[in-house]
């Protein structure tokens, strides 16, 4: 097997002058397109198993890790011009816990 390092890509050219050798480009593809579908694969599983997860805890009868009072001041989707935009302005539960509360 030839080893894949830089100095064995460098060949001399025509004017003796170095040039690098064009890689593998066919097994390089491959190798590419199996890693991405590996990744790709992995994150589905990831996502699989936070889903997992979260109807766990919706099952045990758990509350959202997320949960905060609002109270909507404009909604843009109703305006003379809509858009699909509706923030409203969050505001802290008086049971939530927060970093600074130690």
């Amino acid at each position: 097997m030839i080893p894949r390092d830089t100095e064995n890509r460098i060949e001399k050219g025509a004017a003796g002058t170095e040039s690098a050798r064009a890689p593998d480009t066919l097994a390089d593809i491959l190798a590419y397109q199996r890693d991405t579908w590996e990744h790709w694969v992995l994150f589905l599983d990831t996502l699989r198993q936070r889903a997992d997860d979260l109807l766990a805890d919706e099952r045990a009868g758990k509350p959202p890790l997320l949960d905060f009072d609002y109270e909507l001041i404009a909604d843009a989707r109703r305006f003379e011009r809509p858009a699909n935009y509706a923030p409203p302005p969050l505001s802290w539960n008086s049971g939530m816990i927060t970093g600074g509360s130690r």
